[in-house]
């Protein structure tokens, strides 16, 4: 109710009609909502074949690659994890490529 009377988001007056239907000694509050909604935007989403995994490929793949040597590890949080994500996204586009 609060949000209706004070109407912060859209920054329009909001007309509220306070009805007595005589029942008690509460009020009917009623107020018009623009419900009306943009139209959702288009995702682009990108997949990968799973079923062509060769999952001892992968692994190969996996162990040669800087993710198992720790001496080339970055030392920062967000280093490590652009390495990380970095590794697998290029491991797993050349495996699932084949």
């Amino acid at each position: 109710m609060d949000v209706v009377i004070s109407n912060g988001v859209t920054g329009r007056p909001v007309d509220v009609v306070v009805d007595d239907v005589g029942l008690s000694d509460h009020y009917l509050l009623r107020w018009k909502v623009d419900i009306a909604r943009d139209a959702p935007s288009a995702v682009t989403v990108c997949s990968r074949p799973w079923r062509r995994l060769d999952v001892e490929l992968f692994r190969s793949e996996l162990i040669a690659s800087r993710l198992c040597r720790p001496e080339e590890w970055p030392t920062g949080v967000d280093d490590m994890a652009a390495l990380y994500t970095d590794e697998l996204d290029r491991l797993l586009d050349r495996v699932l490529r084949r």
